[in-house]
């Protein structure tokens, strides 16, 4: 089992950022900033994009997108368990 912490906000944007240890963030649309739902996902490390995805490239891709998504954040929480050690 792996523990880190995480964190939720809302960014200077109007985007949810659930953070992890480490400086790494998954950002998406918030409610408040899109009303008609998320258009994106994406991964920062240290204020820089990482990993970024569009609804067209889900509707395109679906498997490898959540793929792609799942393994980055997986990976992301893996490495901010680590900085915690």
């Amino acid at each position: 089992m792996i523990k880190t912490t995480i964190t939720l906000s809302e960014n200077e944007d109007g985007d949810m950022a659930i953070g992890f240890s480490g400086g790494q963030e998954l950002r998406f649309d918030s409610s408040g900033s899109n009303p008609s739902g998320v258009t994106f996902m994406a991964f920062y490390r240290r204020g820089e994009e990482a990993a970024h995805w569009n609804m067209d490239e889900v509707r395109e891709d679906p498997e490898l997108v959540l793929g792609a998504f799942f393994g980055k954040l997986c990976g992301s929480i893996k490495e901010a368990a680590k900085e915690e050690a």
